[in-house]
């Protein structure tokens, strides 16, 4: 399995998710990496493979 440089990959478009989603992950110790549409995290699965993705479902652009 390809390893990642973090854990966590959270794919929003909310400014205030992703805050507080990095926050809470670097928190209880997850490194994590956050995008705000799905073309940046189709890119970022190219070459990172995070062990949980946390996904809106409501993304403007899917």
């Amino acid at each position: 399995m390809d390893k990642s440089e973090y854990d966590v990959l959270i794919i929003d478009d909310s400014k205030y998710v992703i805050d507080f989603m990095e926050k809470f992950l670097g928190y209880k110790g997850y490194s994590s990496k956050a995008v705000n549409s799905t073309l940046q995290a189709t890119e970022e699965l190219k070459v990172n493979k995070p062990k949980l993705i946390i996904l809106d479902i409501n993304l403007p652009d899917s």
